[in-house]
């Protein structure tokens, strides 16, 4: 598995900073998340050897078993390495590790599900040692197996393709587990969902790392919730899709699962995570409309963490809080910049909106665009007369200002 250097021009910082970056610069972006995670990865193998963990050598062979996936199906074990509570959960090894703390969920003998899952996407043949955990054994971005019981410790699994899907031996049970996209004796699938025309999105209820811990999460929905989530995405996408193609070429590179939550006190909720790039948790939304802005204001997060992660744009302004807009809190610069950016994407979408959705909405969303254009104004001047930017963060505020300045001209 190749580690790649990743640098993000100016041009592309700048198209970002437009709201014009389209695919191929969140692609960037999404690679070098990828990157992130691969990093991780070797970073929990060479943990676990240096502190002498007993599984090291569990954790040294899952890596070799990956590898030796990635020249077989690189597609798969990208799409597994690449989910993002993948990230999420390395992390979270990796720094189980460094304190020198134990946990069964945690531990670096799990590795190898990783290789199981990726054997399992591809359909192919695989045989792995790792450590059992308690409970149940998840096999990122397909789904998990109910241990019912069975001895934590550790075992070899073996994945054995069939016509059928994929067969998943547990010793010492002599019959095995069925893998397929629907829930069956021990084993529960995470639920897919195809948006017409564009990504194929996880609908994850199931993982235990697919958002923060202590963060609240919907468990298994049923089915009947599962199919209003679906339709409910599948209209906020087609809006995305008819009147704002670029967000939708975006959301297509950068997101590849929604991740369940309850509504918040004030109603509709949504949020990112920078260490699950990839993920939008957000809340049921009925009204497509909002559904569709959730989306893009999520996505906007997204990017920003991203190119945070290889661009410096805020630095340290100790005892200095701004005031945001939309907050009743004052944050730091660097929070400051996640909501500039993310209402821009919100401005950019209502302003869409008024000039192209339907005409019944238009008043509504030209009301909305004034709003968020002229909060995301304010508080782009707020940081810009302040010292929590970089130079290149600078650029980049300047860069929406004078956007929303063109946008105001165009009127």
């Amino acid at each position: 598995m190749n580690l790649a250097l990743h640098h993000i021009p100016d041009t592309a910082i700048t198209a970002l900073a437009r709201g014009e970056a389209g695919a191929a610069v969140v692609g960037s972006l999404r690679a070098a998340e990828l990157s992130k995670h691969h990093l991780l990865l070797l970073a929990v193998v060479r943990e676990s050897e240096d502190s002498g963990h007993p599984n090291a050598g569990l954790a040294a062979a899952a890596y070799a078993r990956l590898a030796s996936l990635d020249r077989s199906a690189p597609a798969s074990v990208e799409r597994v390495i690449g989910h993002p509570a993948t990230g999420h959960r390395l992390m979270r090894t990796y720094e189980t590790l460094r304190r020198g703390g134990k946990r069964a969920d945690l531990d670096p003998g799990l590795l190898a599900a990783l290789a199981l899952a990726a054997a399992v996407d591809a359909g192919l043949p695989c045989q792995a040692e790792l450590h059992l955990p308690p409970d149940l054994l998840m096999l990122p971005s397909v789904g998990c197996v109910l241990l019912d019981g069975l001895p934590e410790g550790n075992t070899t699994i073996r994945v054995e393709p069939t016509a059928e899907g994929c067969l998943l031996w547990l010793p010492p049970e002599e019959r095995p587990v069925q893998v397929s996209a629907i829930d069956s004796g021990r084993w529960r699938a995470l639920s897919r969902l195809s948006l017409p025309g564009g990504p194929d999105l996880i609908l994850d209820d199931l993982d235990p790392c697919r958002w923060p811990s202590g963060r609240p999460v919907l468990d298994r929905l049923t089915d009947a919730q599962r199919r209003r989530w679906k339709a409910e995405l599948t209209e906020g996408w087609r809006i995305l899709r008819t009147t704002h193609p670029t967000v939708a070429a975006e959301f297509g590179e950068a997101i590849s699962a929604i991740v369940p939550i309850p509504p918040g006190s004030g109603g509709l909720a949504s949020a990112t995570n920078v260490q699950l790039f990839g993920a939008i948790a957000m809340s049921s939304h009925a009204d497509p409309l909002d559904a569709a802005c959730s989306l893009t204001h999520e996505l906007q997060h997204a990017k920003l963490n991203a190119l945070q992660e290889v661009v410096d744009l805020a630095r340290p302004e100790p005892g200095v809080f701004y005031r945001a807009p939309w907050r009743t809190d004052e944050r730091p610069a660097h929070a400051l910049l996640q909501g500039v950016y993310a209402f821009f994407g919100v401005s950019a979408f209502w302003r869409e909106q008024s000039q192209h959705g339907p005409a019944d909405g238009r008043a509504r969303a030209r009301t909305e665009y004034e709003r968020h254009s002229h909060d995301v104004d304010r508080a782009a001047a707020d940081l810009l007369a302040g010292e929590g930017l970089t130079d290149q963060g600078r650029r980049f505020v300047e860069t929406i200002r004078a956007t929303l300045a063109d946008w105001r001209n165009q009127i």
